[in-house]
């Protein structure tokens, strides 16, 4: 058998100047310089040959031919050598590694395969934005910081989305052509299916009702104005579009406005007929005109049954009362052609629940509703198509502007309008019934939806496993990524979805503003599209609108497309323009024309530009969106000069977790912030319960302790939030009941009415700042008398001399001076006196005993026999003031450690009111009086000399000494004295309770016995309480000293450790280089051992089958090592060389068979 190394290779056969040509039947011939050979066969060997060899151009040939072929065969030769180089398998090679493997390992990679081209095809795709997130608007020219949205070519603003809507009839009339006539207007029963009626229906009915205004004498113009008292039903949208028809204005009106505003609008718009729903609301027109307050309304039409008594009482009124039904009987009797509008007629006469005042009438035009419809059209054309299978859930009052555009978009497209059954408790269950697919909302409907999942999530575990979900759902709205479909979907907020209906698609939110934590969950977990608006009925609806794939909240998006939005500077507030911080101004087709019959009002709302202020302040964020900070309307100034806006500061402790409603209140002539808050009813019990309170809701309120907790948590929030000092609350209360619409707190669009809050809570809210006054009176009466009365019992006996102390005012001037005639010695120690700065006596010093002679002893306050209460004489009183404001002072250092153990005066809230201002302003003049003298005296101690003491106090070891033994040394209960911790202090403590003692039995004053046994336990008490806090101080300074000896020695030893790391770690990189290239030279020893093995048993079974079996084809197994593909290549070639020398002998031995045998 020949050696491979025989078989001529590819490079000798091109040196050998060989090549290939085409033969019959597919065959290539081999042209040598010896002949040419037929070559049949087309193994992977073969054609790497024929590849090789080919790359020889043919000499014989010449021209562009044979440059075509040269090029070729480098191309091919590059090829090859390359895959040769990267040792790559060739096709032939792995085709028949494929077929060896099992079926089980095919079936493997089969199902991989399907499973990765499954996924490619449904995998999450991010939504893609319409513009550049980072850049998403842009300034115009002009010079005023001006900004449009980036969806926009030009600086013009957009009006029109679809040429042929220009007006809301178009916009009826286009949805009846898109939906073909569909379902248009849902109402359901209580427990029933959603009852529809279509497009046409309602364009008969509104036709009608058209006809019959008419009829009856309205005139078809933008100045005939239709009243609609109603709630959202089929019937309001049948009204406004029957009156749209006939180029009449709708005006809304709505219960929550106040019976004395209802009469406002009433005549102030002219309003002569009024569609109503419910009986009461006819009764309350009628009692208005009954009362002559409203003598133009004379018609009124029920949508729903009424009795004959509200007839009658109409026509005592002198007004008509019709129902529904007549009214569309009529009109279709006397059916009369439509009269449509223009795009700058009025369309309705939108009055604005204002916090101030009288409503204020918005002139809204079509051209206004059209232009900001079809500005949320082109803001979500690439992420939001509405078809005629998108439902709206109608529960927001459509006296607003937000709902009316809401379902003008839909009614464009031929979508349905469900409305809820009335009663905003049956929303949830009219939302499962329903299954909208678009949803919007205002922030306290999200505030409760979040309050409610966070509440139900009421252990540890499954508020870390709701987080766990938000947080992976809140990384793919980064990505981009808005589905309901995902794991955690299915998993977690599967419930919480199909609260909704289960097919929501769409939610925006708008009216105030949301806190972005709300909002980012939210978002999260229903997974649909929620967008952020923001604007007012003065810009129809919203006039900026967060972009599709912007899911970031803490804004509230770009400025629309059919406005543009600048800031104008707020010097008052330190916001200018040029700073990218003003307020918002808007203009576009979207701003209103003014206020109904009210120049006034309409000049200072739009400027002679059209710019419209709305009051709010805002700021441009780098990445071109707007962010409302703060709010210009409601600013006030404090006392100090600092200006404040309440409801940046609202919204801050809103976040506070137990507060749900709140109303912060300042003057001009106070110098700091008080709020009156509502606890959430639902949070409150289990948050008071972790504070230790349990009670009922109405209790929790009333407890002060818990008020107390409720302040510090929302200080805490109005620190973390970055608010100013001045901007912090300084005291609150609590109020049981929510602010609400029915209350007359909140206005319909949920907007907090100060004027009506400050009324309700005017009493809580002069006591707050009365009691906040009286307190500060207080702890200035205490700095300068209440520090003498040491000890609990003092705080029970000021209280009593309180109803004494104007007597006792008559008294003092007697009482002083006498007292300056009658100098009294001090017992207390000196100013400078403290219990650690008071040397140690060694045991081996001997003590002087102090004299027994003491007329009587002082205190903060002298008492006489007949139980009146003095003024200290100006020496105690310096005295003591000193003491109380020295820094080295023990009572002083006391005071700090807190009120449990010191035992001082405490402010009881319910009596501290009871302080008298008159004895306050005697204080204060007596303080100043005696500040002055003390100022005097100060001057002329610092020219004289210090006094020694007395040889009757002073220690003098010159003097008669005793023993430590015997002395008597003052020891308090329950602490244990060693020799070595008594000090001169102790001596003069043991003397002074002595003498203390003798004068109390001598004194024949019941009332100064009590105030001497008072003042000595006090005094006792705060000793022993400074005593054994020295104490467990120098116990914890040992202990304290050998835990950091410890830790030191630790933090060495940790640091040697630490070097030696560091010394090692090149050592162990170097060693972890030298394991792997161990490691890769182990593993190519094995490859090459195993293949070696593998060579040889085949050259032996080969050899051994040759011999066996010489004329039998031979076939050879697969090895278990893929590598030893690429190798077999030489063993096939030597196969095949072994073939052709076997065919040639076998052609020998046939030829020599064929031959005659020679003879002999």
């Amino acid at each position: 058998m020949p050696e491979e190394s025989q078989l001529p290779s590819p490079a000798d056969l091109v040196a050998q100047g060989c090549c290939f040509q085409p033969g019959r039947g597919g065959s290539r011939q081999l042209v040598t310089k010896s002949g040419t050979s037929t070559i049949s066969s087309t193994s992977a060997v073969q054609q790497e040959c024929i590849f090789i060899i080919a790359e020889q151009p043919d000499r014989g040939r010449a021209g562009s031919k044979e440059s075509n072929l040269r090029n070729n065969n480098q191309i091919t030769m590059q090829a090859h050598e390359l895959f040769r180089h990267l040792r790559m398998p060739e096709l032939g090679d792995v085709r028949q590694y494929v077929r060896t493997l099992p079926t089980n390992t095919l079936m493997g990679f089969g199902a991989f395969a399907a499973l990765t081209t499954y996924w490619y095809a449904t995998r999450p795709k991010a939504l893609k934005p319409p513009c550049d997130l980072a850049m998403q608007s842009v300034e115009i020219e002009g010079g005023e910081h001006a900004r449009r949205s980036a969806l926009l070519n030009s600086d013009e603003p957009l009006i029109y989305y679809y040429d042929d809507v220009r007006t809301v009839c178009d916009i009826f009339q286009r949805g009846m052509q898109v939906s073909n006539n569909g379902p248009c207007l849902g109402v359901r029963k209580p427990n029933q299916p959603y009852e529809w009626i279509s497009y046409k229906e309602v364009s008969e009915r509104a036709e009608c009702v058209g006809s019959a205004l008419l009829y009856r004498g309205y005139k078809p113009a933008p100045d005939q104005y239709i009243g609609i008292f109603a709630q959202n039903r089929p019937e309001w949208v049948i009204i406004e579009q029957g009156c749209y028809a006939y180029s009449m204005v709708v005006v809304p009106l709505y219960d929550t406005l106040g019976a004395d505003a209802i009469c406002y609008i009433v005549n102030k718009a002219d309003i002569a007929l009024v569609f109503c729903d419910k009986s009461d609301k006819a009764k309350l027109l009628l009692s208005n005109v009954e009362k002559g307050e409203t003598p133009v309304l004379n018609t009124i039409v029920m949508m729903e049954s009424f009795d004959n008594d509200l007839v009658d009482h109409g026509k005592k009124c002198g007004v008509e009362i019709f129902s529904m039904r007549e009214i569309e009987d009529l009109g279709r009797t006397h059916r009369q052609k439509p009269v449509p509008p223009k795009p700058e007629d009025l369309a309705i006469i939108c009055f604005t629940s204002g916090t101030t005042g009288n409503p204020k009438g918005a002139m809204i035009t079509h051209q206004n509703i059209v232009s900001n419809a079809s500005a949320f059209l082109k803001s979500t054309e690439n992420a939001f198509v509405p078809c005629p299978d998108d439902i709206l859930i109608s529960f927001l009052p459509l006296a607003h502007m937000f709902e009316r555009v809401v379902e003008c978009v839909i009614l464009c497209h031929g979508g349905r309008i469900g409305f809820f059954q009335g009663d905003i408790r049956l929303l949830m269950d009219d939302l499962k019934t329903l299954q909208p697919t678009v949803f919007p909302v205002v922030p306290r409907l999200l505030n409760r939806m979040f309050d409610k999942i966070f509440g139900q999530a009421n252990t540890s575990l499954k508020r870390w496993i709701l987080d766990f979900a938000s947080k992976r759902k809140e990384a793919e709205l980064r990505s981009g990524v808005v589905r309901n479909n995902s794991l955690w979907d299915k998993l977690i907020f599967r419930k919480i979805q199909a609260s909704l209906g289960g097919k929501v698609r769409l939610m925006i939110t708008g009216a105030a503003p949301v806190s972005a934590s709300v909002l980012t969950f939210l978002r999260a977990a229903l997974g649909c599209q929620f967008y952020e608006g923001y604007g007012q009925t003065e810009c129809t609806a919203g006039c900026s609108l967060t972009v599709p794939g912007d899911w970031t909240a803490g804004h509230v998006g770009t400025p629309m497309p059919c406005n543009i939005v600048k800031l104008v500077d707020v010097e008052e507030m330190n916001y200018f323009a040029a700073k990218g911080e003003g307020e918002v101004c808007v203009k576009g087709p979207n701003v209103f024309l003014g206020y109904l019959k009210d120049p006034e009002k309409t000049t200072e709302a739009l400027d002679k530009d059209g710019w419209l202020h709305t009051g709010d302040v805002g700021k441009w964020l780098p990445n071109g969106t707007l962010k409302i900070i703060d709010r210009k309307k409601h600013i006030f100034k404090l006392a100090q000069g600092e200006y404040i806006a309440p409801e940046k500061i609202e919204n801050v402790y809103l976040r506070s977790e137990p507060v749900a409603q709140v109303f912060v209140h300042g003057e001009s002539l106070q110098a700091f912030l008080i709020a009156i808050v509502v606890p959430d009813p639902e949070i409150l019990p289990s948050w008071a319960k972790k504070k230790g309170y349990e009670s009922s809701y109405e209790e929790l309120c009333k407890n002060k302790d818990l008020r107390k907790h409720i302040l510090e948590d929302m200080l805490k929030v109005g620190k973390e939030s970055g608010l100013k000092s001045f901007e912090q609350v300084k005291t609150i209360a609590l109020h049981p009941e929510m602010f609400s619409i029915e209350n007359g707190l909140l206005t319909p669009t949920l907007k907090a009415k100060r004027p009506e809050l400050r009324t309700y809570f005017k009493a809580q809210i002069d006591e707050l700042y009365a009691n906040v006054r009286i307190v500060e009176v207080y702890n200035l009466f205490l700095q300068l008398y209440g520090q003498r009365c040491i000890g609990g019992r003092c705080a029970a006996r000021e209280k009593a001399s309180r109803k004494k102390m104007e007597r006792n005012r008559l008294r003092s001037k007697q009482d002083e001076h006498k007292s300056k005639k009658r100098p009294c010695k001090k017992l207390l120690p000196p100013d400078e006196l403290d219990v650690s700065r008071i040397l140690k006596v060694p045991e081996t010093r001997q003590l002087e005993e102090s004299d027994d002679s003491f007329d009587h002893p002082l205190h903060s306050t002298a008492v006489d026999a007949d139980g009146d209460v003095e003024l200290l004489e100006e020496e105690n009183l310096e005295h003591d003031a000193s003491s109380i404001h020295s820094p080295d002072s023990a009572p002083e250092r006391k005071n700090t450690r807190g009120s449990k153990k010191q035992g001082c005066l405490k402010i009881p809230e319910d009596g501290a009111g009871k302080l008298e201002a008159e004895s306050s302003e005697d204080e204060f003049s007596k303080e100043n009086t005696i500040q002055k003298k003390k100022s005097e005296k100060s001057t002329k101690s610092h020219e004289k000399p210090k006094k020694k003491l007395s040889q009757k106090t002073a220690l003098d070891p010159s003097d008669k000494v005793d023993s430590l033994h015997s002395v008597q040394v003052w020891c308090p209960k329950g602490i244990k004295r060693f020799s070595r911790d008594i000090t001169e202090l102790d001596v003069v403590l043991a003397k002074f309770e002595d003498i203390t003692a003798d004068y109390k039995e001598r004194v024949e004053s019941t009332i100064c016995s009590r105030a001497i046994d008072g003042f000595l336990s006090g005094f006792k008490d705060q000793l022993t309480n400074t005593i054994t806090e020295v104490q467990e101080l120098k116990d914890l300074k040992r202990k304290n000293a050998k835990v950091l000896a410890e830790i030191n020695k630790k933090r060495r030893r940790l640091m040697e450790i630490r070097e030696e790391l560091i010394g090692t770690e090149p050592k162990l990189k170097q060693l972890q280089k030298e394991y792997a290239e161990l490691q890769e030279r182990k593993s190519s020893f094995r490859i090459t051992t195993q293949f070696i093995t593998d060579l040889k048993e085949l050259r032996k079974e080969y050899s051994d089958n040759r011999e066996k079996h010489p004329l039998e084809k031979v076939t050879y197994g697969v090895s278990s090592l893929p590598a030893l593909l690429i190798e077999s290549r030489r063993i096939l070639r030597a196969e095949k060389h072994f073939q052709k020398i076997n065919k040639s002998l076998q052609q020998a031995l046939d030829l020599q068979r064929q031959k005659p045998p020679e003879k002999l």
